[in-house]
């Protein structure tokens, strides 16, 4: 039996018309019914949005944990290393102290303090220092150390050195060393990276002895 190639009815051979919609029956009638595609059953339509938003989700989701996770490696990261400097501070040592450069017009010399720093981390450390020097609680001068790169795992020695004018070489010139007491106060900075992260720290230092 052939059927209208519109709306898919069966029509009568010899027809020239559906007598169900209308339509011009051709001369080369369908045969068969037309495959007419059904719409997806609501069961499928709410499982696919359902994935559609999950998937939205999900690419939200992605840019924010690692947001938030760099950020709480940031702060990791800084928070360890302020440990480190710490730590690296209480092993700093005097142990030379030695004038050079000695001039007598007019009268100067270069006083040079060494101490030996260890590095605790598994990173190298940049130390500099700016601090001032005291003897028997009378300030001498400012010194500034220039960075110094301190290897992982590893001690090194830094020198402070002292530009003495004439007053200053006054002060010291009848001071025992071996017996006075010399204290150095005012700030270390030091750098590294953790994580590929620049960390810095500046912390307040003082040693007495």
């Amino acid at each position: 039996m052939p059927f209208c190639g519109k709306c898919g009815k069966e029509v009568r051979k010899e027809s020239k018309f559906c007598p169900h919609c209308g339509a011009q029956i051709k001369s080369a009638v369908v045969q068969h019914p037309p495959i007419i595609a059904q719409p997806p059953l609501p069961s499928q339509t709410r499982t696919q949005k359902l994935k559609d938003i999950l998937f939205k989700r999900k690419l939200i989701a992605i840019p924010i944990i690692i947001v938030v996770s760099f950020i709480g490696l940031y702060f990791y990261a800084h928070w360890s290393f302020n440990n480190t400097v710490t730590d690296i501070m209480s092993t700093i040592e005097f142990i030379d102290f030695r004038l050079e450069d000695l001039s007598l017009l007019p009268p100067s010399a270069t006083l040079i303090m060494t101490c030996s720093v260890y590095n605790p981390s598994n990173n190298p450390v940049t130390l500099s220092m700016d601090v001032e020097f005291y003897i028997e609680n009378e300030y001498i001068t400012s010194i500034k150390a220039d960075d110094e790169i301190i290897q992982s795992k590893g001690k090194s020695a830094i020198d402070l050195r002292i530009l003495l004018g004439s007053n200053a070489i006054d002060k010291i010139a009848s001071i025992d060393f071996n017996n006075a007491r010399i204290k150095i106060k005012g700030t270390l900075t030091a750098k590294s990276n953790i994580f590929f992260i620049p960390v810095k720290a500046v912390q307040q230092y003082e040693e007495i002895w």
